[in-house]
């Protein structure tokens, strides 16, 4: 069933993307050295970021669910459970 948002765009293509991954995302804010230090020396740190990353990630695909025909995921979520 179409939502309105797609019945008032028939003429158009929506797309979507997330960009990075989590692990890209995590060392773009941090650094590469920071987040991997993160990783081993600072776990409540960094599983609270990924955590906070994941909630943005989820909620953009919730928020784009209605009207997006096309969703374009980080290379390595894209086919892996297909």
């Amino acid at each position: 069933m179409a939502t309105s948002k797609q019945e008032r765009h028939k003429d158009s293509f929506t797309n979507f993307g997330l960009g990075w991954g989590l692990w890209e995302s995590v060392w773009s804010l941090r650094g590469f050295e920071n987040a991997l230090m993160d990783c081993v020396a600072e776990t409540d740190f960094f599983e609270g970021l990924l955590d906070k990353l994941l909630k943005n990630y989820l909620a953009q695909i919730e928020y784009c669910q209605a009207g997006v025909m096309f969703l374009l995921l980080p290379n390595r979520c894209s086919l892996k459970h297909i």
